[in-house]
């Protein structure tokens, strides 16, 4: 399995993960925002 790099990931979701490791938003916003991006 090959490693995905930051160009294979949604900038916006790039960005949300930003803000979820600076602290500048909580677990549960970051959870819930990030739910777009899921793919089942």
């Amino acid at each position: 399995m090959e490693r995905k790099t930051q160009h294979d990931f949604d900038q916006e979701l790039l960005d949300l993960y930003d803000s979820y490791a600076h602290g500048l938003i909580e677990r549960r916003e970051f959870l819930a925002k990030a739910g777009k991006f899921a793919v089942g």
